[in-house]
């Protein structure tokens, strides 16, 4: 992997660690941000085909292939295997989050995988103006009756903790 920061590399690995490998088929890192989470999948699913789309070009992002907004994905329903969305809907409010989870869960194919990975905050700062806590997560996903929740992860970073939601399509 080509990041420039190892110890992110390894604090952000182990949200995905339970992840199984034997995903393939297209997977989407939406909000992809620096490319952290998709050389992590990268290094993770090796055969799966990665697709990446984020409102803004940041660098160092590996060969980003969509440039806009989540709520316009170009993608056919039932088309993707697994969508990893990283530290993104805390830019979201609240309203649009479950808009864009809808839309998220309606791409994926039956046994797909949704992951939310977000900060474990209830407080709004310059940085995260929606908290965006597990248990509204949790509320968001009540509608969704076609996503079951597998699995959780809580990394303990006292800085700034997260939690990994691993979702799947039924």
């Amino acid at each position: 992997m080509s990041w420039k920061r190892p110890d992110v590399i390894e604090r952000m690995s182990r949200l995905l660690q339970d992840l199984p490998t034997d995903i393939r088929g297209y997977s989407l890192d939406a909000g992809t941000g620096s490319g952290v989470f998709t050389q992590i999948l990268q290094h993770l699913l090796g055969e799966a085909e990665f697709l990446q789309m984020d409102r803004h070009s940041f660098q160092p992002v590996v060969d980003l292939n969509y440039l806009g907004d989540l709520a316009a994905l170009p993608h056919r329903p039932q088309s993707l295997s697994l969508i990893v969305i990283a530290q993104v809907l805390h830019y979201l409010p609240p309203q649009r989050r479950r808009t864009t989870l809808s839309t998220l869960a309606n791409l994926l194919i039956a046994g797909g995988w949704l992951v939310i990975i977000e900060y474990e905050r209830d407080r709004s700062s310059s940085w995260l103006p929606y908290p965006y806590p597990e248990v509204k997560a949790r509320s968001d996903l009540g509608p969704l009756s076609n996503m079951t929740t597998e699995q959780i992860y809580h990394d303990k970073d006292p800085r700034r903790p997260k939690y990994a939601l691993y979702l799947r399509k039924n």
